[in-house]
């Protein structure tokens, strides 16, 4: 059985560690990218093309992940985007 592979997009560096620790504890998941905003999230989806991405809305500006998930969801139609807030 495959790991679902997951991606965190999330600026706050307490918020996203606890993410990876949290997915990372799983059986079923495993980390394959962490970014810090819009832009790193984009490198990163797109290098690694995980399953699902936790995508945090309000990154270096209001709208940082909301937009990278309209320029994702377009690239990566298999990937599934939550958004975090």
């Amino acid at each position: 059985m495959s790991k679902i592979r997951v991606a965190v997009c999330e600026d706050i560096d307490s918020i996203r560690q606890h993410f990876v620790d949290l997915i990372s504890s799983r059986n079923d998941m495993e980390i394959v990218g962490v970014a810090r905003n819009g832009e790193e999230i984009k490198d990163v989806a797109l290098k690694e093309k995980p399953d699902i991405i936790l995508m945090d809305i309000q990154m270096e500006t209001e709208k940082a992940g909301i937009d990278a998930t309209k320029d994702l969801s377009g690239q990566l139609p298999d990937t599934s985007i939550i958004i975090i807030t």
